[in-house]
C-alpha cells in the first residue's frame, strides 16, 4: 500500500520482502518501514499521505541493535 514508504536520506536497510515498492522506487531510495531492518542509523524523509508530499525529516537511531 505504500502509506509506510519512506525515502532514505542516509543509512542502510534491508528490505527482502518489499514487494509493494517498485525496483525503481527502490533505485530512487525509497523503502516500506513495514517490512525494512535497518543495518545502520537511518535518515529518512516521510510522506505526507493526505497532501501526497515529503515531509519531516527523521533520525531512527539503531543503538546498537543493527
Amino acid at each position: 500500500c505504500t502509506s509506510c514508504a519512506v525515502r532514505i536520506k542516509s543509512g542502510q536497510i534491508r528490505q527482502p520482502e518489499a514487494l509493494g515498492i517498485s525496483a525503481d522506487l527502490r533505485e530512487q531510495g525509497y523503502a516500506l518501514l513495514c517490512v525494512g531492518y535497518p543495518s545502520s542509523d537511518l535518515e529518512v524523509e516521510t510522506q505526507d499521505e493526505d497532501e501526497g508530499i515529503l515531509a519531516p525529516v527523521w533520525k531512527i537511531l539503531c543503538a546498537g541493535a543493527c
